[in-house]
C-alpha cells in the first residue's frame, strides 16, 4: 500500500518527477562509469606491479634492510634448494624462478650510462615483463648476451650484434668487467625500463658479481586474491627452518603502486561524494517543494485519522521510490557511457609511460552496487527534513494553510 501511495504521489507532477529522476540517473551513471574506468586503471596497476615483482619474493631478511652485507644476503644454491622444495609442496604457485641484480656502468666507445642489470633465467617466462622489437631474445647455453632497452639502445648508439662493456663491483667489492654481445633491443612500457634496465643469462650475472648465489626467488601465483594466504603459509613454513628468510608479497615491495591505486580510488571517492551532495539538495529542494504544496492534503489525512509515524514513512517511501527508479536508469546510463568510451578508442599515457594505454570502463554487475547504494541513499537522506516536517504538522493549521 504505502508503495503504491508513494508511486501516485511522485507521478502526480510528470515534470518535477523527470527532473528528479535525470538528475539521480545522470549523477549515477557517472560514479558508475567514473568507477568503471579506475577499476581498469587499478587492475593494469596491479598486473604491472606483480609483472615486474611476482605476486610474492622470497630472500634473505636482510635483503630489503638499510644497511646489508651483499655478500651475506644471497642465496646460496643450498638455501635455493632448500625454498624450491617448500614452494614445491605448496599448492597454487605456477612458477618460480631466482633473480640476481646488478649496477652497472656501460661504456660503447666515448658513451657511457648506469644501467640496472637483471639475471634471469632464459627458459623462464614468468619474469618476462618486456617484448622484443629487435634482434632475439636470451637464449639457454649463450653466455656473455644482453637484451637492453630501446632508450639505452638510442643513447648509446648500439643495434643487436654489438658490444657493450659493462664496469661493475663484485659481491667481495672487487672490480670486474665484462664484455656483452647485444642479441635483441626491448619494448617496455616505461621509460625507466627502457632507459636503465638490461637483462642477462643469470649464469653471466653471476660470472660478472664472482658468486653462485642469487638475490630472491620470485614466486608467481595461480590466483592474486589468495597472495596473502600464501605468503602467511610460506612464512610459517620457512621460519620452522629458522634459515632467516623472508616473504615479501608485491604490495610490501610496490609501494608506490600501492600509493598510486589509492591515489585513484581517492578521485572516486571524492567524485562519489561531490555526486551525493549535488543529488541530495536537487532532490531535498524538489521533494521540499513538493511538501508545500501538499499541507493542506497532509493536514486531511492527519485528521481521518493517520498518524504521524505513517505520514513520515509515507515522504519517505516516495524518496526511497525516487532513488531506486533513478539510480536503476542511472545504472543504464552509466553502461551507455561506458560502451561508448571502449567503442571511442580513446588512449592516454600515464606518467612515466611510453606507450599510449587504451581509455576503458570495466563494466562489471558488483561495481554497479556502489552507484545504487549512493543514489538511494542521498534521496532517502534528503527525504528525512520534508517528511519530519510533514509529520509534525499541526491538522488544524495545515487544514487552513493555503
Amino acid at each position: 500500500m504505502w508503495l503504491r501511495l508513494a508511486m501516485r504521489n511522485v507521478l502526480r507532477n510528470p515534470r518535477r518527477t523527470v527532473l528528479s529522476l535525470a538528475i539521480i540517473a545522470l549523477g549515477t551513471g557517472m560514479i558508475f562509469a567514473t568507477g568503471g574506468f579506475i577499476l581498469y586503471i587499478n587492475e593494469g596497476i596491479e598486473e604491472d606491479a606483480i609483472a615486474y615483482y611476482g605476486n610474492l619474493q622470497i630472500a634473505d631478511g636482510d635483503l630489503w634492510g638499510l644497511e646489508k652485507d651483499r655478500e651475506k644476503t644471497l642465496l646460496d644454491p643450498s638455501r635455493v634448494e632448500a625454498i624450491e622444495q617448500v614452494l614445491s609442496d605448496t599448492s597454487g604457485i605456477s612458477g618460480t624462478t631466482p633473480q640476481l641484480m646488478f649496477h652497472s656502468q656501460v661504456q660503447r666507445g666515448s658513451d657511457s650510462g648506469i644501467l640496472l642489470g637483471l639475471g634471469v633465467d632464459p627458459l623462464n617466462r614468468i619474469r618476462h615483463i618486456y617484448d622484443i622489437v629487435q634482434g632475439t631474445d636470451l637464449q639457454p647455453n649463450d653466455p656473455g648476451t644482453i637484451v637492453v632497452g630501446r632508450l639505452l639502445a638510442e643513447d648509446l648508439g648500439v643495434v643487436p650484434g654489438d658490444h657493450l662493456t659493462l664496469l661493475i663491483a663484485t659481491v667481495g667489492g672487487a672490480f670486474n668487467t665484462g664484455r656483452l654481445r647485444i642479441v635483441g633491443v626491448f619494448r617496455a612500457y616505461e621509460e625507466v625500463f627502457e632507459r636503465q634496465f638490461a637483462y642477462v643469462p643469470l649464469q653471466t650475472a653471476q660470472t660478472l658479481l664472482n658468486t653462485h648465489g642469487v638475490d630472491q626467488i620470485i614466486v608467481r601465483l595461480d590466483d592474486v586474491r589468495r597472495t596473502h594466504v600464501i605468503a602467511e603459509a610460506l612464512r610459517e613454513r620457512l621460519d620452522a627452518t629458522a634459515s632467516g628468510l623472508a616473504v615479501r608479497t608485491w604490495e610490501d615491495l610496490g609501494t608506490e603502486y600501492v600509493q598510486t591505486q589509492e591515489m585513484f580510488d581517492s578521485i572516486l571517492g571524492g567524485v562519489s561524494f561531490a555526486i551525493f551532495v549535488l543529488v541530495f539538495f536537487s532532490i531535498l529542494e524538489v521533494l521540499t517543494m513538493a511538501f508545500m504544496e501538499r499541507v493542506r492534503e497532509v493536514g486531511t489525512i492527519r485528521a481521518i485519522g493517520t498518524k504521524r509515524a505513517q505520514v513520515f514513512r509515507l515522504f519517505l517511501t516516495e524518496g526511497l521510490v525516487l532513488g531506486v527508479i533513478g539510480g536503476l536508469l542511472g545504472i543504464l546510463v552509466g553502461l551507455g557511457l561506458g560502451a561508448l568510451v571502449n567503442a571511442s578508442g580513446i588512449t592516454w599515457v600515464s606518467p612515466g609511460a611510453i606507450e599510449p594505454y587504451p581509455m576503458l570502463v570495466r563494466l562489471i554487475p558488483h561495481g554497479a552496487v556502489a552507484p545504487l547504494a549512493i543514489a538511494v541513499l542521498s534521496t532517502l537522506v534528503s527525504a528525512v527534513f520534508p517528511a519530519l516536517h510533514a509529520s509534525r504538522l499541526r491538522v488544524v493549521e495545515a487544514i487552513r494553510s493555503v
